[in-house]
């Protein structure tokens, strides 16, 4: 891969970001304003993006790549949870910290951020290969992603500003955030309920629907197509705007400070994908789908991760400055990691 394409590419993705930066800067676009695109951009835009990659690459693939996607899906997902246990070995984090930096290496922003990537790198027909990424990615972050974010919200009961903070590592009143893994609150059931419907949104509808078109070659009239095509258009400049809004809504002074998040990223987004562009770079794979699966291994923490959270009264800021702090360097770790593809 070209890393030079993929850098120019970059610094379009970041001027549109600095586009966001100082339209909220400027009061162009308010809280309100940024709040409601986004929900657009998830609900209308992304959606209509996914199904219409299906148009282009129908017919340009076939059972074995899509075969050779899903091992790598595998892979992808795989890898990253066995490298959260030494990943929070070699960062050290607060106790009130090990489960959120072990969400943040499981959940980057794969398809927010990763579409207009890849799609600006590979065209419109390597989102379908995103499509499945997106189901995974789901299916995990509501089951297990859901289950860390209640145990990061235990920790910081534990052991940030609550009765347990100061405990040292190998001291006692650990309790249930020692012995369980987030699953069951102390004492407590496993509480799913309702979680079925968080999988029901148009992201996974829409991904599901693309999947669904592919392999049953279900027609799809030209109107359809162009629809989603105009429509899906907007998903690159609005994604990469709202993510400018979000670094113009942060207090960067302090975000910078933290320089275990650094430490983080190198190890998460350069040396972790680095290495397996170079093992895979020897290999008989298709080069779309592993750039698409170097790509995913390099994109910075998802959003989601911070709102997971706060939802489940977690210390929030160690993921803001994850997410804000790894977006803007993406952009350099990125086009690095591709060059060595």
């Amino acid at each position: 891969m070209d890393a030079g394409i993929v850098f120019r590419q970059m610094l379009v993705l970041l001027a549109m970001m600095v586009l966001g930066y100082l339209s909220y800067k400027k009061q162009w676009m308010k809280d309100e304003t940024a709040k409601q695109l986004s929900i657009l951009v998830l609900n209308i835009f992304n959606p209509a993006l996914i199904i219409g990659s299906v148009s282009v690459e129908r017919g340009t693939i076939g059972r074995p790549e899509v075969a050779e996607n899903l091992i790598l899906i595998a892979i992808y997902f795989g890898l990253l949870y066995l490298i959260s246990f030494p990943l929070i070995w070699l960062l050290r984090p607060a106790k009130n910290e090990k489960a959120i930096y072990r969400v943040m290496t499981m959940f980057s922003n794969l398809g927010f951020m990763a579409i207009p990537v890849i799609r600006s790198v590979y065209g419109n027909g390597a989102v379908l290969y995103v499509a499945f990424y997106i189901l995974v990615y789901n299916v995990l972050l509501y089951t297990y992603g859901y289950a860390l974010a209640k145990r990061a919200g235990m920790e910081e009961r534990l052991y940030g500003k609550g009765e347990g903070a100061g405990k040292t590592e190998g001291g006692k009143g650990g309790g249930a955030a020692e012995a369980e893994d987030g699953i069951k609150a102390p004492g407590g059931k496993r509480n799913f309920s309702g979680l079925l419907g968080l999988f029901w949104n148009p992201g996974v509808i829409a991904s599901a629907a693309a999947i669904m078109i592919f392999f049953f070659n279900i027609p799809m009239p030209e109107a359809v197509t162009s629809f989603c095509d105009y429509v899906g258009n907007t998903t690159t400049p609005l994604s990469m705007m709202l993510i400018g809004v979000s670094v113009a809504q942060a207090d960067m002074g302090k975000l910078w400070r933290d320089k275990r998040v650094y430490l983080f990223i190198l190890l998460r987004m350069v040396f972790f994908p680095g290495v397996l562009a170079l093992i895979g770079k020897g290999l008989p794979l298709n080069r779309v789908i592993f750039g698409v699966f170097i790509i995913e291994c390099c994109m910075p923490v998802g959003s989601i991760v911070t709102l997971m959270m706060k939802n489940n009264g977690a210390q929030e800021e160690s993921s803001l400055r994850g997410t804000l702090i790894s977006t803007l360097i993406s952009v350099i770790t990125i086009p690095v990691v591709c060059a060595l593809l």
